[in-house]
């Protein structure tokens, strides 16, 4: 099983404090997911832990940053947010089955 880390859980459980509806622009429904399964201790499926380990993982770590401070020096510039999000798009059957 793979472990994150523990320093992501206080921003987690806020996250899904937040619900659906507010953080859908940084994370999918079933990114969503994972954060409520980790959230609520239940167990991670193969597929999930892999979601966990890629894009959710880096999303987690920009944002614990930027959430240390309003101006964090460990960030040389915000491009990284910016590439994440521009990794997050809904096209097609996609934005019509969640948009309407």
């Amino acid at each position: 099983m793979f472990f994150y880390p523990m320093m992501y859980n206080e921003l987690i459980s806020k996250l899904v404090s937040l619900g659906q509806d507010k953080v859908n622009i940084l994370f999918k429904p079933k990114q969503f997911e994972v954060l409520k399964k980790i959230e609520h201790g239940e167990n991670l499926t193969e597929t999930q832990q892999r979601y966990l380990r890629g894009t959710i993982l880096k999303k987690l770590k920009i944002l614990y940053e930027l959430n240390l401070d309003f101006y964090n020096p460990k960030i040389q510039n915000y491009v990284d947010l910016l590439k994440i999000l521009d990794d997050y798009y809904i096209t097609g059957l996609e934005a019509i089955k969640h948009n309407g």
